[in-house]
This record gives C-alpha cells, sequence and structure tokens, in this order.
C-alpha cells in the first residue's frame, strides 16, 4: 500500500495528439485479438518509458531528481514501430531499437536506479508504448498499417504512478528539457 511519505516514480517521455490519436486507433485494431479482460492503456497514461525506478521515500526521490537534473539529456527521434507481447508482464507494446542517444538516457537512469539501491531491470532497455495491461492472451497481427510512429520528444519527465492493478493514473511531478548535443 503507498503512503504519504513514498511514491512510486519512474522516468519518460510523452506523446503528443497526433501520437495518442494513432495509438488509440492502433488499440482499437487490436482490441479483438486479445482476452476480453485487458485493459488499454488510457490516453493521458500513453508515453515512453526510460526507466523504472519503483518505490521511493521523500529523502531518495530528493537525491533522484538532482541525479537526474544533473545528467546529460540530449534530443532525440526515435521510431516506434512494432507490436510485442510481453507475456511475463501481461503487457502489449508498440516498441523500437533504442536510439544512441536514448540507449544512453536509459543507462545513465539505471545507474541512477543502481545507486540508490533501488529496481533495476534485468533486461536491455526497449522503448516501448504500453497499449494493454493484463494480457493473457493474444493472437497479433503480423502486419498493421501504419504502426510507425517518430518519437522526437523535448522533455524528460519524472512520473509518479498511483492506483493499483490495471486502474493507474500516472503524474508528472518534474520535467526537464532536452538540450542539442
Amino acid at each position: 500500500m503507498q503512503t504519504p511519505s513514498s511514491a512510486r516514480l519512474f522516468v519518460g517521455f510523452s506523446l503528443d495528439k497526433p501520437q495518442i490519436d494513432k495509438i488509440l486507433h492502433l488499440q482499437q485494431t487490436l482490441i479483438t485479438k486479445i482476452n476480453t479482460n485487458s485493459v488499454a492503456t488510457l490516453a493521458h497514461n500513453l508515453h515512453i518509458t526510460l526507466g523504472f525506478f519503483g518505490q521511493i521515500d521523500p529523502t531518495t526521490c530528493s537525491k533522484i531528481r538532482e541525479a537526474i537534473n544533473q545528467m546529460p539529456k540530449t534530443t532525440f527521434s526515435q521510431i516506434i514501430d512494432t507490436f510485442a507481447w510481453w507475456q511475463t508482464a501481461q503487457l502489449i507494446c508498440l516498441k523500437g531499437q533504442a536510439s544512441a542517444s536514448l540507449n544512453t538516457m536509459a543507462n545513465d537512469i539505471k545507474n541512477i536506479a543502481k545507486t540508490h539501491h533501488l529496481a533495476v531491470s534485468q533486461y536491455d532497455y526497449v522503448p516501448h508504448i504500453s497499449l494493454f495491461r493484463g494480457v493473457t492472451t493474444a493472437s497479433l497481427p503480423t502486419e498493421v498499417k501504419d504502426t510507425q510512429l517518430i518519437i522526437a520528444p523535448s522533455h524528460l519527465h519524472l512520473y509518479q504512478s498511483t492506483g493499483r492493478h490495471n486502474n493507474v493514473n500516472y503524474t508528472i511531478l518534474e520535467s526537464w528539457p532536452l538540450l542539442q548535443k
């Protein structure tokens, strides 16, 4: 249970309205291909995750904010174009292969998490947009027209996740501009 003295945090990038509209359309394309008890990610929660920190106390949160403030945050352009079903996470997403700049930032976030003894993924970074949660069965189409998104965000965000299971809300707590190299 989350208490006022801690918060469940992650970092990522928001999407613009045309990208959100495209994702909502793609969700409608997939809805008949997955189990009926899965839940679509709501428009206001759509984002690209850079890294997950987990449950954080206020002191650690301050240290993480300062570390993110100090790390290089450069602009990038990222193609997201492939559907994936991650069975263990019960997640369907649209994913891509990380650009060099994005991969560097993901490694920086992973190092911040390690430094503060937080959750660190055992997997290589894969930029993705979560489309559905609670997916226990899926039959993804091999080809869907117009799946490609080109993401070029202007800011990195620190998000707080509130709620439980598939009923979550993501709130931006702080934002940092991405700078040209």
